[in-house]
């Protein structure tokens, strides 16, 4: 656990600037905010379930039983929003890039792009354009839905599709679509 191992971890300035928690990601959020999801509640509460048996699972294993439900939530959330996925050698894996999980997302306009180059097993980050002095670098998180913005990374991008799920009732009857009448 490199958390515990402070100033003698090899990742401790790294793991120094992380957040440390993750209230926009919906990993850690109740029922009433899972409600607000639609259909993309059950994803995460599918996701919930998962951490949920990691953590039982892990209560079997000697010093293990110190993490509790908030520490696999801060967990789950920092790789699932600070990871990159790449390709090596044919096969997909994820991995932390410390400096690059740090760029914010800017859809089109982003100032920089990114890639993995296999021949020399690097992480690359190149401006697509000149950068001023204190200027903000950003990248491309990829073309997403804007509820696929938000259950991964916590936060929705204005300029990303969004879908939109009416339910509409009456007292405790939903109101089949084809009998709707605006």
């Amino acid at each position: 656990d490199e958390t515990t191992k402070g100033a003698a971890s090899p990742w401790a300035a790294w793991l120094a600037v992380l957040p440390t928690s993750y209230p926009s990601v919906p990993f850690g959020w109740g029922a009433d905010e899972l409600r607000c999801l639609g259909d993309e509640e059950r994803k995460v509460r599918s996701s919930q379930q998962r951490i949920r048996e990691a953590v039982q699972a892990l209560q079997n294993i000697p010093g293990a039983g110190r993490y509790s439900w908030a520490d696999f939530v801060w967990a789950f959330s920092t790789v699932l929003s600070r990871s990159h996925g790449v390709t090596e050698h044919g096969a997909s894996i994820i991995g932390f890039c410390p400096v690059a999980d740090m760029f914010n997302h800017a859809g089109d306009q982003a100032s920089a792009t990114w890639w993995y180059n296999e021949e020399v097993a690097e992480f690359v980050v190149q401006t697509t354009r000149a950068i001023s002095a204190g200027e903000v670098v950003t990248v491309s998180y990829g073309s997403k839905r804007a509820i696929d913005f938000l259950v991964d990374y916590g936060f929705v991008d204005s300029a990303a599709p969004v879908e939109v799920t009416l339910r509409l009732w009456s007292d405790d009857q939903m109101c089949p679509v084809d009998q709707l009448r605006l």
